[in-house]
């Protein structure tokens, strides 16, 4: 089976290719930093399930495109864009604790995400996407080493060009929910990061999930952004809708969240009753009567955007 790298190396002019990444919301379920609470499953797809994932990926803004260069390290590329398409689309992720001395020695173990391949094959014909098969370093992490095998295995549903699946190293991802509704279901709280964002992925992209339950939002599933970062010019908000004319612009609902308290219903996500922030309390109750509402904006949230 001939290399992938060498459909792109015809033409000589070409010192980059285009790199379809889809990021995976969970931590791999071999990985220490799996949440035993929320178990993560194993990413195992053959056949229509692998574009099936994909797309899925693509509909929840999971996947983002990058021209890497054809010869050395492409990591750092892939974690520049990784953090600045997160930064621009409000996906928060746990981001790793680095001294300044290892930051010169720069590796792919110390980034917020993991690369994933496929390893080995079940008697179906399915594969399970693991954490870094090859146990690439920062010398081999490159063009021509995920364009072999087993990374080449991973077929691009989404276009020309090689595809790689990434999934976060230190625990699930932190994402707005408001691409996975209709513009007749979606509510304005669904542009902010929901915990719940990976459970509703996987949901979809999973066969071994798919008979469960549809999963919803938790008690605490979502922060209130603090007023210090809400901005009409941050990028964060100005993008983080998707193309559907009829879908209000975020800015405005952010600003509708504000102006009611910054408190929603932990049991079903809808807006309390009082409408004056000044008499908005715990204990407010929502329009469906029998959950109460949260108004902290203190709680600690672990993820990042930068």
């Amino acid at each position: 089976m001939l290399s992938l790298l060498d459909d792109f190396s015809e033409t000589p002019a070409h010192t980059s290719v285009a790199l379809t990444v889809g990021i995976l919301p969970k931590v791999v379920n071999t990985s220490s930093r799996a949440n035993i609470l929320d178990p993560s499953s194993r990413y195992t797809w053959k056949g229509p399930e692998l574009e099936n994932a994909q797309n899925v990926l693509q509909d929840g803004n999971l996947t983002f495109v990058v021209d890497v260069g054809t010869t050395g390290p492409i990591f750092q590329t892939i974690d520049i864009a990784f953090k600045a398409h997160c930064r621009i689309n409000n996906i928060r992720y746990i981001a790793p604790t680095v001294s300044s001395s290892s930051m010169i020695h720069d590796t792919p173990n110390n980034l917020a995400w993991v690369l994933l391949g496929p390893k080995g094959r079940s008697k179906d014909g399915s594969r399970s996407w693991v954490e870094d098969p090859k146990g690439l370093t920062r010398f081999t992490f490159t063009l021509s080493t995920i364009c072999a095998l087993p990374f080449s295995y991973t077929a691009n549903h989404l276009g020309e060009g090689p595809f790689i699946f990434i999934a976060p190293a230190l625990g699930n991802l932190c994402a707005p929910i408001d691409r996975l509704f209709t513009t007749l279901t979606r509510l304005p709280e669904h542009i902010l990061a929901h915990q719940c964002q990976p459970r509703r992925i996987c949901h979809k992209i999973l066969p071994s999930l798919r008979s469960d339950p549809e999963p919803v939002c938790g008690p605490s599933c979502f922060d209130p952004l603090p007023r210090s970062i809400i901005r009409r010019s941050s990028p964060e908000i100005q993008v983080v809708s998707d193309s559907d004319d009829d879908f209000p612009d975020p800015s405005r609902l952010i600003d509708e969240i504000i102006m009611n308290g910054g408190g929603f219903c932990a049991g079903c996500a809808r807006r309390p009753r009082a409408s004056n922030p000044a008499s908005f309390s715990s204990s407010s109750t929502c329009s469906c009567g029998s959950c109460r509402c949260r108004a902290s904006h203190d709680a600690v949230y672990p993820w990042s955007t930068t």
